[in-house]
């Protein structure tokens, strides 16, 4: 029978080793476009190939299965360990340097395969660097021209959203949630579609943005609302997940925000950009009113921040129809407003600065930032010409 001493050289040499491997990945994220060039477009390429086949074996979310299992574990692993360290017989002080040996091992293990399944993607360019934009100094974002464009993209977005919620109610305002009349796999398909059509006009790999990815899958547990989020990408196993409880109307652009995460992105500000673009290039209009209705609230924040009375102005324009989503949205979440929301956001915020993510949660709102630029570059449109 092995001492705690063997055991401790041995999980000692196991840390050692997954060590130099996290340093050796931490040094190739300094080489953005080698990482971009050879992880993200050939080794993540491949892995996600392997990760859509495994997942669309198992139909349920197997994210939050192994989230609730590995907390059980842990609760069961520390019972195990206390019982052996006052009643095994090796001292109860070397039980618990050896169980602090072993978590180490398991939570850096864990970091390792997390960059090595997709973790990597936060050191790709920026997507202003990919896309190949023109650099613009701080300054033209508080310019006339930005005030302008401003303006005209959030009047877009308010005709795109009452158009979609016109074509979803039939009136301006029904006076009730959007009924969407799809499933979410349904979703998925519209969503797939539009991903695989985008991809002839966007300089990214074509093969990241056509290629099929793993079909979203619902929570069930109230767990993600109770931590205020919508959705979650899960990069061991590669699953977009969706909250399944949210309000329907927020479903395609979340979906659309992880199947982003799934084809490379890790930013979140990318991510909704992105899913925006996405949602509005979907030939449903369920699709394309979830992601102007996302994308108009965020604008018109942005014009308010440049010009409070032109915003208010240009607010008017919208039904009366979508504020009735928004209000029952702000109910929904609402409900779940407490400490345990506080502590996801506060995890959260730390996840992203941890991986180079600017402002942590704050980012989600440069997606605004994005679309502006991204209008600059579409002669002020957000919406690209059918390929």
């Amino acid at each position: 029978m092995l001492t705690n001493h063997t055991k401790m050289e041995r999980w000692l040499w196991a840390l050692a080793i997954i060590a130099a491997l996290l340093l050796i990945e931490g040094l190739l994220s300094r080489f953005p476009t080698f990482v971009d060039k050879v992880y993200t477009q050939k080794i993540f390429y491949v892995l996600r190939k392997i990760q859509v086949t495994l997942s669309s074996l198992i139909s349920f979310s197997i994210a939050e299965a192994t989230v609730i299992l590995t907390a059980l574990s842990l609760l069961a692993w520390l019972g195990y360990v206390s019982f052996n360290a006052y009643y095994g017989p090796e001292p109860a002080l070397e039980t618990w340097k050896l169980a602090g040996v072993q978590l180490s091992v398991v939570v850096l293990g864990s970091t390792l395969f997390f960059y090595s399944f997709w973790g990597l993607n936060y050191a790709r360019p920026n997507v202003e660097d990919r896309a190949g934009w023109e650099r613009v100094h701080e300054e033209w974002y508080e310019s006339d021209e930005a005030r302008r464009l401003t303006h005209n993209v959030c009047q877009e977005l308010i005709v795109l959203t009452n158009n979609a919620y016109y074509e979803l109610n039939g009136s301006e305002d029904a006076g009730q949630a959007t009924d969407f009349s799809l499933t979410p796999e349904e979703m998925n398909d519209y969503i797939e579609e539009a991903f695989k059509e985008f991809s002839y006009e966007w300089p990214e790999s074509k093969a990241l943005m056509a290629g099929a990815t793993p079909k979203a899958k619902a929570t069930i547990t109230p767990i993600p609302s109770y931590l205020g989020l919508s959705g979650f990408y899960f990069p061991w196993t590669g699953e977009a997940n969706y909250n399944g409880h949210a309000p329907s109307y927020e479903l395609p652009h979340t979906i659309a925000h992880e199947k982003a995460h799934q084809r490379g992105l890790g930013t979140e500000s990318e991510c909704n950009f992105l899913a925006v673009l996405i949602c509005l290039r979907a030939k449903h209009p369920a699709i394309r009113y979830s992601g102007a209705l996302f994308a108009r609230d965020q604008m018109l924040e942005l014009l308010e921040y440049l010009d409070c009375e032109d915003a208010a102005n240009v607010t008017r324009q919208s039904f009366p129809g979508p504020q009735h989503d928004k209000a029952l949205s702000r109910a929904f979440w609402g409900r779940y407003q407490g400490s345990l929301m506080t502590m996801g956001e506060q995890v959260n915020d730390s996840y992203l600065k941890f991986n180079g993510v600017e402002g942590g949660v704050t980012s989600y709102e440069r997606s605004s930032i994005l679309l502006l630029r991204f209008a600059r570059h579409n002669n002020g449109s957000l919406i690209l010409p059918p390929s």
